[in-house]
């Protein structure tokens, strides 16, 4: 299990994502309706939850993100007659 400052650090870093992943959206798609329903940051009160569940929830934000990343594109594709 990581460290408490760890998981501090990887909240960091997965906050840092999804801000840049949502900005690098809104400069490929104009439309604010693909782009507004993406967070931009955890929302996990790291003093309020266990280890475990930061982790936890590290993960499943993660992982809804990439999902929502692969969605759009598929979405997209269909749009432009690619998919």
């Amino acid at each position: 299990m990581p460290s408490f400052d760890e998981l501090i650090a990887l909240n960091e870093d997965v906050n840092q994502w999804l801000a840049a992943s949502r900005d690098e959206l809104s400069h490929i798609y104009p439309d604010a309706g693909i782009v507004e329903p993406l967070g931009v940051s955890t929302g996990l009160n790291l003093e309020e939850i266990s280890h475990q569940d930061i982790k936890e929830s590290l993960e499943r934000i993660t992982s809804e993100r990439v999902t929502a990343l692969r969605d759009i594109v598929q979405q997209t594709r269909a749009f432009d007659g690619v998919g």
